[in-house]
C-alpha cells in the first residue's frame, strides 16, 4: 500500500510539472506578446526575439532574462507590464523550487525500491 501511494503520489506530481511548464510557456508568451505590442521601442532594444525561427526559442528567452534582470529597461515599462514580468518571474522561480522537490522525491522513491 506504501508504495503505491508513493507512485500516485510521484505521478500526480509529473502531472503537475507537465500543466506547470506548459503555463509558464504562455505566460512567456503572454509577457513578449505584450511587450511587443506595448513597447515596440523596448522589443526592438531586446532584438526583436520573433526574427530568429532556427534557435528554439532561446532569442525570447534571453529577451525574458534581459527585462527580469536591467531595471533600465522595466523602469520604461508601463505598470501593468512591470507586473506581469514580475509575475513570469516569480512563477519561473516557484516552479523551478517544485522540479527540484519533485526530482528529490523520485529519487528518494527509486532509492526505496528494492
Amino acid at each position: 500500500m506504501h508504495a503505491f501511494l508513493m507512485l500516485a503520489l510521484l505521478a500526480v506530481s509529473l502531472g503537475v510539472l507537465a500543466l506547470g511548464g506548459i503555463a509558464g510557456f504562455v505566460l512567456h508568451d503572454m509577457l513578449l506578446r505584450r511587450v511587443r505590442a506595448l513597447h515596440p521601442e523596448i522589443w526592438v532594444a531586446l532584438g526583436s526575439p520573433d526574427r530568429t525561427f532556427d534557435d528554439g526559442g532561446l532569442a525570447g528567452c534571453r529577451a525574458a532574462r534581459r527585462l527580469y534582470r536591467q531595471p533600465a529597461l522595466r523602469h520604461r515599462c508601463s505598470p501593468k507590464l512591470v507586473a506581469l514580468i514580475k509575475c513570469t518571474r516569480a512563477y519561473g522561480r516557484v516552479y523551478l523550487v517544485l522540479v527540484i522537490v519533485t526530482l528529490a522525491f523520485l529519487m528518494v522513491w527509486l532509492g526505496r525500491i528494492e
